[in-house]
């Protein structure tokens, strides 16, 4: 992972660059419990299927852009895709 500018903010918001292939389930669910969210979902050997985890995932990054933390993904081509 590595942060934009050291980490400061920029235009008041917190950047996060994933490498490629780190933007992983856990990964972002780790960074959102970082910053304060709370996984209401539930515990995934409950019988998870993939709707649910897409969910979840996408609860936190709602909640991660609601903290103004951008999360960003750097692609194969070296392009940043703006997760959210």
């Amino acid at each position: 992972m590595i942060e934009i500018s050291g980490g400061h903010l920029f235009n008041d918001q917190s950047v996060v660059v994933f490498e490629e292939n780190e933007a992983c389930f856990g990964n972002i669910l780790d960074l959102a419990q970082y910053f304060g969210w709370e996984d209401t979902h539930g515990h995934a050997a409950t019988g998870w299927d993939p709707e649910d985890a897409d969910e979840c995932e996408q609860d936190a990054l709602y909640f991660l852009d609601s903290q103004g933390v951008w999360v960003f993904e750097k692609t194969e081509d070296g392009e940043l895709r703006h997760l959210i």
